[in-house]
């Protein structure tokens, strides 16, 4: 077997790598990065799914069995600009489908999306809820839906994962959990008793990225022919104030909690989602606890301030 794994060095794909060696050992992996970084497990491969010219003369010489289209734009922000998040999240994919259909090739076909596509809503929300994208990175990211959506109305075989909020070893500053370390260990170092925050009673379904990794190869392997969407996401939602009081008991000093006067740039506030599709589809289903995803991720990070000789 051979897989294309697009956006394959960033923090979900180099997840997806692994859960890929476990679970096909004898497949070949090519993983595509802008970065050029390399992945253990894999061969990057120099490709811009932006190009489907490039796309197309790439995928003849190396037709593949699968392909996980990760890449994209992933930090959310008014910000930037809408024709950024369309070029990275909307066109590399309709340019990435249009190299398959050019040389009629017809892998299973997993686009990374997103719950953002929902909007805030009420209520419980299944893969049949309407979509109502409140930012301009939901709104690339549900038109990359329709192609791909588009695409499997001639033959492809296609799962559209919406994933919540993903978390655990090897995130970067940038996102919620990183970002709380960052504040509590340099709040410890410079023997501080406040840490600010910004919009604690924000909702996600937390994911440790190593179960969404092993979850999204399994639905690509037991896919079914056509197009279908599931949720990729921890079956409760949790607040920041949550992941931030576990974070201080890993930790193991209090902090006096104090509201930030920062303005959140993501307009997203949370979602009831239901992921009885998701454990339908895979038996057997469990998901990692909380405080030891983010027990592994606290432990990394504070490593690597050791590392650095600093807090920075």
């Amino acid at each position: 077997m051979n897989v294309l794994v697009t956006g394959g060095s960033g923090f979900l794909g180099r997840h997806l790598v692994v859960a890929l060696r476990r679970r096909v050992p004898n497949a070949q992996i090519f993983i595509s990065s802008r970065s050029g970084k390399t992945v253990p497990g894999a061969q990057t491969v120099t490709l811009d799914p932006a190009d489907p010219q490039a796309v197309a003369a790439w995928l003849k010489a190396n037709p593949v069995d699968r392909v996980y289209h990760l890449s994209g734009l992933s930090r959310v922000s008014e910000d930037l600009p809408f024709p950024q998040y369309f070029e990275y999240n909307t066109l590399s994919t309709q340019s990435l489908l249009e190299g398959l259909k050019a040389i009629d090739l017809k892998p299973t076909f997993f686009l990374a999306s997103s719950v953002q596509v929902y909007g805030n809503q009420a209520g419980l929300i299944r893969e049949a809820s309407r979509v109502a994208p409140g930012s301009k990175y939901a709104f690339s990211k549900y038109l990359a839906e329709r192609c791909v959506e588009q695409a499997a109305s001639s033959g492809l075989t296609a799962v559209v994962g919406r994933i919540d909020s993903c978390l655990g070893p090897g995130q970067t500053v940038g996102f919620v959990a990183p970002d709380l370390i960052r504040k509590i260990l340099k709040a410890a170092s410079a023997g501080e008793s406040k840490i600010s925050v910004a919009n604690a009673e924000v909702t996600r379904h937390f994911l440790d990225v190593r179960d969404a990794a092993r979850m999204i190869v399994e639905l690509v392997e037991s896919a079914n022919a056509g197009y279908e969407i599931m949720h990729v996401a921890a079956p409760q939602a949790t607040s920041i104030r949550d992941i931030l009081a576990l974070l201080l008991e890993i930790h193991g000093q209090a902090l006096q909690i104090v509201a930030s006067r920062e303005q959140l740039s993501n307009p997203f506030a949370g979602l009831s989602l239901s992921i009885d599709k998701l454990e339908d589809r895979i038996p057997g289903c469990y998901f990692t606890d909380l405080k030891t995803t983010l027990r592994d991720l606290f432990v990394e990070m504070k490593q690597e301030v050791r590392d650095d000789g600093g807090t920075e």
